[in-house]
């Protein structure tokens, strides 16, 4: 009865969109590109996530997990384990900061240097955390809008644009903390993309795996490869 109870109806676009979007699949794991607006996980105001969506590819032999969690308006590189041993050893490497992550931002205003780290503390639940994301910008798009390539050191919820609104370069169509930006974006996408991942499995290979802009940027920048 509870199994019947939580069972959502999917639209098959959905899960067509969910299998367009997998970049990487073996036996352990699957990586995908996950597109902005859906949410990683349920909550009290979401209907569909990514974890309800991979119920459906469950087998007597794997069942899909979540391994971390992207912010909703977020894009990009997502990991999904398929087994127990293989979302532990995911565990253990976002634990111990062995996962090498690279995103991508469209920011008002230019940060101070052209490379740096910003430290800012960050509050969860309460207390008061550490929180680094090292930056470079790459490239200025037009008026006072810059592309920056941005390396969080540690995984405190919204770091990377918490950081950014606080150092004054807010992400660009971020509702949440860039409330005075002079643009009004129609896309109501947000400008932040999780562009690469580097981690070693667990037979011992070195993955690198890349997920492409996705199609909103393009309105700013040209995308050369």
């Amino acid at each position: 009865i509870n199994n019947y109870k939580d069972k959502k109806v999917i639209n098959k676009k959905l899960i067509l969109k969910f299998k367009n979007s997998i970049l990487f699949k073996n036996k352990d794991y699957l990586i995908i590109n996950k597109w902005n607006g859906i949410a990683s996980q349920g909550g009290s105001k979401i209907n569909i996530s990514i974890d309800d969506i991979i119920k459906k590819f469950d087998t007597e032999d794997s069942r899909l997990r979540l391994v971390h969690r992207l912010d909703k308006e977020t894009s990009g590189i997502m990991i999904l384990a398929s087994n127990v041993q293989s979302s532990r050893h995911f565990y253990n490497l976002f634990s111990n900061r062995k996962i090498k992550k690279t995103y991508y931002a469209i920011v008002e205003n230019k940060p101070s240097e052209k490379t740096g780290l910003f430290n800012n503390p960050i509050i969860e639940k309460g207390e008061t955390m550490n929180a680094e994301t090292r930056y470079k910008v790459l490239r200025k798009l037009n008026d006072n809008l810059h592309l920056l390539k941005l390396f969080p050191e540690t995984g405190r919820k919204h770091q990377i644009r918490i950081h950014c609104s606080l150092n004054g370069c807010p992400i660009l169509a971020d509702s949440k903390y860039n409330n005075n930006s002079i643009y009004n974006d129609r896309t109501n996408s947000l400008f932040l993309h999780a562009g690469e991942i580097e981690f070693i499995d667990e037979l011992g290979k070195k993955i690198n795996i890349k997920a492409e802009l996705p199609v909103h940027f393009r309105k700013y920048i040209k995308i050369d490869n």
